[in-house]
């Protein structure tokens, strides 16, 4: 297996956590062999697959929390085009609870 190859696969994987880890847009279009594309080049270019992962998974979680309806979602080519994933390094802060109390 020649390095080449190797890192594709790396990259494959890689996609794979960043695509389960995406939120749904639901019945919203949200092309995946683009969005693999701008993956691959955003690692090529000097991107952390892991920072890409953890913004991923960090935006899902600010979407659930805000019950953001999927239509609103960003594309996943948008999102990695505009590199968002610096935007999302850090999980949101859980929405306060209300007990009743003052």
């Amino acid at each position: 297996m020649n390095q080449k190859t190797k890192t594709d696969g790396l990259i494959d994987r890689a996609f794979e956590a960043f695509w389960s880890a995406y939120p749904s847009r639901g019945p919203h279009g949200n092309p995946r062999k683009p969005a693999a594309k701008l993956f691959a080049a955003a690692i090529k270019n000097g991107a952390d697959p892991d920072a890409i992962i953890r913004g991923a998974e960090n935006y899902a979680a600010t979407v659930a929390q805000a019950r953001t309806d999927p239509k609103y979602v960003a594309q996943a080519t948008t999102w990695l085009n505009q590199e968002r994933w610096t935007d999302h390094q850090q999980a949101p802060i859980a929405a306060r609870q209300d007990d009743g109390w003052c």
